[in-house]
């Protein structure tokens, strides 16, 4: 969902079928672009979950400041309000190699019906690329010994269907 795309651009959120991500971008023509643009889950129904984790795995580059270029926000009413989730770790800029965005709670939205927003933001000034591919929210944590997310796969969503 754009919130700001200039007409110099027909995406900025595009979903890669070989490599199997979801890429945003606001580089085109040799030329960075302003945008604001919103990847929105399907419904995730927490409702009778004991608890709950989110991970993925991100690469970004090329951005101006990674935790305000790629943000990530939760919505239990459909998208009228949005909380932000922070996202613990992001890619260091320098490859394209994806990292775990580490274990990330959703324990406040245990009982509720939540839908997930990736937002990615960029200026003249940066234009990065956010690559997201593995989004999982799943019911046990990985701390004190995972392998830096994916939980108990017995009792994992994979979130596909990100629009």
């Amino acid at each position: 969902h754009n919130k700001t795309m200039p007409s110099e651009l027909t995406y900025v959120w595009k979903h890669d079928a070989t490599n199997k991500y979801m890429k945003a971008s606001a580089y085109a023509n040799s030329t960075k672009y302003a945008t604001e643009s919103w990847l929105i889950s399907p419904e995730i129904d927490l409702s009778s979950a004991p608890s709950a984790f989110l991970s993925f795995d991100h690469v970004m580059r090329y951005f101006g400041t990674a935790n305000q270029d790629g943000t990530l926000k939760v919505t239990i009413d459909n998208g009228a309000n949005w909380a932000d989730v922070t996202i613990p770790k992001y890619p260091d800029g320098t490859s394209w190699t994806f990292v775990s965005s580490g274990e990330i709670s959703l324990a406040n939205y245990i009982g509720k019906k939540v839908k997930l927003a990736f937002i990615y933001k960029s200026s003249t000034d940066a234009a990065a690329t956010w690559e997201i591919k593995n989004v999982k929210v799943y019911k046990n944590s990985t701390a004190g010994g995972g392998s830096g997310g994916g939980g108990d796969t017995g009792n994992t969503i994979t979130v596909s269907g990100l629009s």
